[in-house]
């Protein structure tokens, strides 16, 4: 079994060599993602005895690294997409060594400190870079005719690097009893083997016409809104979500854990629907689907309270959870 699996995969880096390594990267950044979403809100709740508001605070710093994005990558277009990538994943690399071992928390205690906010800033800003160029990089490495089922498959890889991560995670605090640092340490030691594994990918033939620093057409109107909605609503839900199960119906690490490799199942079963949908119906209709089913998520978020228990409210801020973070495999058609 394990001779025909190591001659597939040979023939597959053969065959297409690039995407094949593109894959491989998308493995080990979803094991990194995996183990740092299952244990940052309990850090910070845990360590920094942060309240609701001030892990709102927190993200006015580390989102900004959202707007420098466009001021990173205009400086950088130049060299290709598979280079900026490579400069992504040590800022990720750099950034979580420095937070893991160089902004101390004092347990119980509210302390968001400059360093620990520099630190996030870097980490962030990696992440932030990377967003639009995994997809762009994805689609040079396919054909038109089948993008949604290209970036699918790169979801796929993604995915179950991200449920291996999560449930390396769990195996590790319940059996092995592993704390947050060694945690945080080997997810950033996954971000180092995807950029070792970016720099084996061939570099992009440098445009032979000089890139645009900035693109603003009217035309694209909507879409700017759209991305702002999304950008909004998407923030809230990634800040205060995981934070008030914590805080308030005081989920542990194992539970976050446990909750996110459901979740993770959840979004392997649907991505291959949702690539298949933005081949067939296209972009808008899968989009727009999207809006409707969190219009109802939303909802169930901020109404269940009044209408039911808190044990009744945890199940459904629990499902709406669910489905609201399964539903990030739509980023491919936005």
């Amino acid at each position: 079994m394990f001779s025909k699996l190591r001659n597939s995969v040979i023939a597959q880096l053969k065959n297409d060599r690039e995407f094949s390594l593109f894959l491989i990267v998308g493995v080990f950044l979803g094991i990194a993602a995996g183990i740092f979403t299952c244990i940052f809100p309990n850090y910070l709740h845990e360590f920094y005895g942060l309240s609701l508001a001030q892990r709102g605070l927190l993200e006015t710093p580390r989102e900004s690294a959202g707007i420098v994005v466009v001021l990173v990558v205009g400086f950088l277009s130049f060299s290709g997409d598979i280079r900026i990538a490579r400069v992504t994943m040590w800022l990720n690399v750099i950034g979580l060594f420095g937070f893991t071992l160089f902004a101390p928390p004092s347990p119980g205690r509210d302390s968001i400190t400059a360093l620990m906010v520099l630190w996030l800033i870097v980490y962030s800003l990696g992440q932030h870079i990377y967003i639009p160029l995994a997809p762009k990089i994805g689609m040079d490495l396919s054909k038109s005719a089948s993008y949604g089922a290209r970036l699918a498959r790169y979801n796929a890889y993604l995915l179950g690097g991200t449920l291996a991560g999560a449930v390396f995670t769990l195996v590790c605090w319940l059996v092995f009893s592993v704390g947050y640092q060694a945690l945080f340490l080997i997810a950033s030691t996954s971000y180092l083997l995807a950029s070792f594994t970016m720099f084996f990918m061939k570099p992009d033939k440098k445009p032979k016409v000089k890139r645009p620093k900035f693109v603003f057409r009217k035309k694209y109107m909507l879409y700017y809104v759209l991305n702002l909605t999304n950008g909004g609503r998407k923030q809230i839900f990634l800040t205060f979500a995981p934070y008030v199960l914590i805080t308030v119906f005081n989920y542990s690490l194992p539970a976050m854990a446990v909750l996110f490799v459901v979740i993770t199942l959840v979004q392997m079963l649907t991505r291959r629907f949702v690539g298949h949908a933005i081949d067939t119906v296209g972009e808008q209709k899968v989009l727009t689907a999207e809006a409707a089913f969190l219009l109802l998520i939303c909802f169930g978020y901020g109404l269940t309270g009044y209408f039911f228990n808190a044990s009744i409210t945890a199940a459904v801020i629990v499902v709406c959870y669910v489905i609201d973070s399964s539903m990030s495999v739509v980023e491919m058609a936005r």
